[in-house]
């Protein structure tokens, strides 16, 4: 594991810090003798479900105003590596870390970061790994004019969060088995497009 500094990561990340430390002014602890412990976010991805089975890059930063000495992921110290001892015991340190996973399923991260008071924080990270794309069972009819009468049924192993007809999303409630019907649908371009939740889609054109 290695960290990574990116630039696309700073505005988001600073967006959050300043509403972070107002929220600490208004509370009062920005006076409170290290009391808390330092705090942890991740910024991408987000814990939930990502369809990657080979390499995941995770990002995030670590937050203490009395600087931070450690941030370790499964056991390992970032801050032991050269490229990023330079940020031992500064109070913001952006960081990142490399996963993994070898099969399908849920891969788990303990993060933990602890400070100059020895006080240490923990974040468990979890991701589940999805590689397999949605199902699509579809029936159609050309009733002239670019009309379509359509009708289907989405299924997937986590949960289908997109169905597109004709490039134009449709309105459901995300699950793992989703039926649509339409009795007369103009469609351009006569394409059903499912996406689940990972991110894996399949794409059927209606003949």
């Amino acid at each position: 594991m290695n960290s990574v500094r990116t630039g696309r990561l700073q505005r988001r990340l600073w967006a959050t810090l300043l509403a972070l430390l107002f929220t600490l002014l208004l509370s009062g602890c920005m006076q409170r003798g290290d009391s808390l412990g330092p705090i942890i976010s991740i910024t991408e991805p987000k814990a939930g479900t990502v369809r990657s089975d080979e390499l995941l890059d995770i990002y995030g930063y670590a937050y203490d105003d009395r600087g931070i000495t450690a941030i370790r992921v499964n056991g390992t110290d970032l801050l032991q590596f050269e490229a990023n001892r330079s940020a031992y015991g500064t109070s913001l340190i952006q960081f990142a870390f490399r996963g993994s996973p070898d099969r399908e399923g849920e891969v788990e991260f303990l993060i933990e970061v602890e400070d100059t008071s020895g006080r240490v924080s923990t974040l468990p990270y979890a991701l589940r790994i999805d590689t397999t794309p949605p199902t699509l069972e579809l029936e159609a009819q050309a009733l002239g004019s670019g009309r379509y009468r359509v009708s289907g049924v989405a299924r997937d192993n986590t949960s289908v969060s997109a169905i597109r007809l004709g490039g134009q999303p449709l309105q459901f409630v995300p699950g793992p088995e989703v039926t649509f019907e339409f009795n007369s649908v103009a469609l351009e371009e006569p394409i059903v497009e499912v996406v689940d939740s990972a991110g894996n889609r399949v794409e059927r054109r209606i003949e």
